[in-house]
């Protein structure tokens, strides 16, 4: 199988500079919802394309496999120092994924009350 070639995303000052003006969003807000995975869509595609991605790459990335997109751009802001100190990736990758999985094993909580969610 043919491995596909992506932009290898890199944050630097002038870039994430651009894309915080072109969207009105703050970088360091959006790695927070990040983090804590409250993020939006609008916040996503910025935080891709303030590492020198395009919109139009997001779109083909997404919808490709967006849990892996959303991993990817993680592993990039930890390889540029926005996360803390730097991990090597497969480490970092992983440790991501146990988080992700705690996450969703989690019960679901509506965004003000904090109360359990009814599904």
């Amino acid at each position: 199988m043919e491995e596909k070639k992506h932009t290898n995303l890199k944050y630097i000052s002038s870039q994430i500079a651009e894309a915080e003006a072109q969207y009105k969003l703050n970088f360091f807000k959006a790695i927070e919802h990040m983090m804590d995975q409250s993020y939006s869509m609008t916040e996503l595609i910025f935080v891709f394309v303030a590492g020198g991605g395009t919109k139009s790459e997001f779109d083909a990335r997404y919808a490709e496999d967006s849990e892996a997109l959303a991993m990817d751009i993680m592993t990039a802001l930890n390889s540029c120092g926005f996360l803390g100190p730097k991990m090597e990736p497969k480490k970092f990758r992983e440790l991501m994924a146990k988080e992700a999985e705690t996450i969703k094993s989690s019960p679901k909580t509506t965004p003000n009350s904090g109360e359990t969610a009814k599904n």
